[in-house]
């Protein structure tokens, strides 16, 4: 039997609701050249009866049960499985666009690793958006151009609304969110990790994928604490200790700037050990980033007086947590 052009990946856990839209847009599709790996996570719900149905009619279809292991080690068993010339991952409760398929494999093939599509975002009242990114057309050329583009968040961090090489990927891809056992995020580390293979990027400005916003998903009902963040910079240290050293430090001034927000954040406590860090480098970070990431002078204010920002922010959560949370919290992620 022929590899397809194409492995669909698809990881499925309690989407009963969603799954039968998932799974028929990539039926209706008019380029037929693919295989659709289905992963059923342990779901607890009808999801696996409805993996079954479409495997029973469309040998295209193959479906992996297997118990709840979380999305890392489950897009990992997608990989092992998958053995298409090219990678198209989905999430069960998104769905592509009528010829959407078609238009990622006409692009790919013209010699480009990867090839991303504008992030079209549907949310719960039928309301339809684009999730807008400093680069959503023409070209990245090098790993280098594209790792800073990904470390400055000038680029989607998703695995979806892209096709890529499938080469580009192996299981040391996947193993540090295994390992780590972090599930939030581990597409953006995934598409990290594969930077160094990555040499030619396409970026066009065409919707193919349905991104749906799922109110009751852990995106929504979840943040990030500290404890993750620590873990996610643990799970990334052997191949962060490779890179060029301009890179490593671009990246450093970066994570400086990204982790004043958690200050701001209700639910997460304030962490006198990294407020102590980032004072000491905010300043060379601001400095070195000037003109390439925004950094919102709300955080920064009174960041040199300590007991002052500790206020400050602590006053500032209290208000939001009020007024735009409505006094609802979200658990933190560990």
């Amino acid at each position: 039997m022929n590899e397809p052009s194409i492995s669909i990946i698809v990881p499925v856990y309690k989407v009963e609701a969603y799954l039968r839209r998932c799974l028929d847009s990539i039926l209706s599709q008019d380029f037929t050249d693919y295989e659709v790996i289905l992963l059923n996570d342990g779901s607890p719900d009808n999801s696996p009866v409805i993996c079954d149905e479409y495997a029973s009619i469309d040998s295209r279809f193959k479906v992996i049960h297997k118990p709840n292991e979380g999305v890392a080690k489950t897009r990992l068993r997608g990989y092992d499985e998958a053995s298409g010339k090219y990678f198209v991952f989905v999430d069960s409760d998104d769905y592509l666009l009528p010829g959407g398929l078609k238009v990622l494999f006409n692009e790919i093939e013209k010699g480009y690793d990867i090839v991303r599509t504008c992030v079209y975002r549907q949310g719960v009242n039928g309301n339809n958006w684009i999730e807008h990114y400093p680069i959503e057309s023409g070209t990245i050329i090098g790993s280098e151009e594209y790792l800073q583009a990904m470390i400055v968040d000038n680029i989607a961090p998703y695995l979806h609304c892209a096709i890529y090489r499938a080469n580009l990927f192996c299981r040391e891809t996947f193993m540090p969110s295994v390992e780590y056992n972090i599930n939030v995020g581990e597409d953006w580390i995934a598409s990290y990790l594969i930077a160094d293979k990555v040499k030619k990027v396409l970026f066009i400005n065409i919707p193919v994928y349905v991104y749906c916003v799922n109110t009751s998903g852990i995106m929504k009902t979840s943040i990030r604490g500290w404890e993750y963040q620590e873990r996610t910079k643990r799970a990334l240290l052997p191949y962060n200790s490779q890179l060029p050293e301009s890179i490593r430090l671009f990246g450093q001034r970066v994570s400086c700037i990204n982790k004043l927000r958690y200050f701001f954040i209700p639910e997460i406590s304030f962490n006198w050990k990294e407020y102590r860090l980032i004072e000491k480098q905010v300043d060379d970070s601001i400095h070195n980033l000037k003109g390439i990431k925004y950094i919102a002078p709300s955080y920064v204010r009174f960041i040199h007086l300590p007991f002052i920002y500790f206020l400050y922010t602590r006053v500032y959560c209290l208000l939001f947590w009020i007024i735009r949370r409505k006094c609802s919290s979200r658990k933190i992620l560990k």
